[in-house]
């Protein structure tokens, strides 16, 4: 053995896989002398013994584990674990890096759900000890051991969702070197009160890196943090998350900014809501470079637009292309979407949104169609739709829900072009020709009930 003490309080070992369940237990003091693991599915070998060991299709529910080094763990290689609605309680006072729970490297259709994790760092004074909440995968073991590389497999299709994760000092969920994991409808926080930070430390609320490729991370909570969310990899969807009293909510490394960040490509943010972040709510890197993550996508409405004002935010699209876009205004809602088309097929295509809230009330939406379509809007309301566009050829724009048997004005650059009439359904419809870029109006000029004005 090496790298790491066996002694566990409950372990399920030699390459079993015939399915099984530890439920409704307690373990105390499982991190002093000799010890390391509250419960442990698998080997404890560190770098893993090839395809050695295993603890598959094993259900660890409802159990509670007090002071660990790893307080639940599946192991390296094991397969379809599930560890759900236990509770973790870690109270470090030595010892860096501890671990609520893990799913390790090589594992496969390993799922944390609905745990309850107080990742604490109990030391008294200046603190020095980093906690993990939960971990998905592990860093390469080529990396660490060239020789060696037989010895593992890069895990895939993790999930961790519907956990709480307090205090952890280092990452709350951090996904390492783990293709296509899902982290989603977690709560995670410092609460001791405040936050406790490591000197020289970055803490993060989800963490993303080391060839953690197609993650997507969604539907979070995440706050009191140097970084609310890091994104680390390349590829990810990042979406629907709220994070607020950090000094970051989203925080994008360049490429090849530290060891376990190689690529950072094609990630894609949206539908994020934040406040009270000191350093700034976004760090997107400038882009123009393969260095500086030019295939970054991020959409951001503030709070608060009206028909006049749309703050409204399309970054680090480069050269992918848009084929749709929608704007729906309904009541008080706006909602803003589009189409973002793969780019050298490293991701298919979304549909990407956001949504925001307004005093204003009204209710009609408009969509444009084309071949590489961007859209800013200045004005949308019912009688003056206004923005401007590219396109890369002939597009279209159709609004509904307008007034019925009502002619509109089609200005390109403030001229008019054209004259369109809603029809008895209140829809418009309008090809618009190029040059591009160019400004739009679609401006009320007159109704005409059934179209027999003379």
């Amino acid at each position: 053995m090496t790298g790491r003490s066996e002694s566990a309080g409950i372990r399920v070992k030699g390459n079993s896989t015939v399915y099984g369940i530890i439920r409704n237990v307690k373990i105390m003091n499982a991190g002093g002398t000799g010890q390391f693991f509250g419960i442990l599915l698998g080997s404890s070998d560190y770098p893993p013994p090839y395809n050695g060991d295993r603890a598959d299709n094993v259900v660890v529910t409802r159990t509670e584990v007090h002071s660990s080094v790893y307080g639940i763990e599946a192991s390296y290689g094991t397969n379809n674990d599930t560890l759900s609605y236990n509770a973790v309680f870690l109270n470090v006072t030595s010892r860096d890096w501890q671990y609520g729970i893990t799913c390790q490297g090589g594992t496969f259709y390993c799922s944390i759900v609905g745990n309850y994790i107080d990742a604490r760092n109990a030391e008294t004074g200046t603190p020095t000890w980093r906690t993990v909440g939960i971990q998905l995968g592990d860093q390469r073991s080529k990396d660490a051991f060239p020789n060696d590389a037989l010895h593992w497999r890069d895990g895939a299709y993790q999930v961790a969702k519907y956990n709480t994760v307090t205090n952890a000092t280092g990452h709350g969920v951090i996904s390492d070197t783990t293709y296509k994991a899902q982290i989603f409808g977690n709560l995670v926080y410092q609460n001791y009160p405040g936050r406790k930070d490591i000197a020289g430390w970055t803490s993060r609320g989800v963490m993303v890196e080391n060839f953690a490729n197609y993650t997507q991370v969604h539907d979070n909570d995440l706050s009191k943090y140097k970084h609310a969310i890091e994104a680390g990899a390349w590829s990810g969807w990042y979406y629907s998350n709220s994070v607020h009293d950090s000094d970051w909510g989203v925080y994008l490394n360049e490429n090849g900014s530290f060891n376990v960040v190689r690529f950072t490509d094609f990630n894609v943010i949206w539908n994020t809501k934040y406040f009270s972040n000191s350093a700034g709510n976004f760090n997107i890197p400038t882009g123009g470079a393969p260095s500086t993550n030019e295939y970054t996508t991020l959409l951001d409405v503030y709070d608060g637009p009206t028909k006049t004002y749309f703050p409204i935010t399309f970054t680090n699209q480069a050269s992918r292309t848009i084929s749709r876009v929608w704007y729906i205004w309904s009541g008080t809602s706006l909602n803003v979407s589009y189409i973002l088309n793969a780019k050298g097929g490293y991701q298919p295509a979304v549909t990407i949104y956001n949504i925001a809230t307004s005093s204003v009330t009204q209710n009609f939406y408009c969509t444009w169609y084309g071949s590489t379509v961007t859209v800013t809007m200045t004005r949308f309301e019912p009688a003056n739709i206004t923005w401007s566009a590219t396109y890369a050829g002939i597009a279209q724009v159709t609004c509904s829900l307008l007034s019925p048997d009502v002619y509109y004005h089609v200005k390109r650059n403030w001229v008019i072009e054209q004259d369109i009439f809603t029809g008895s359904k209140g829809i418009l419809s309008a090809t618009l020709q190029g040059p591009f870029p160019a400004t739009y109006g679609l401006i009320f000029w007159f109704s005409c009930p059934g179209g027999h004005c003379i």
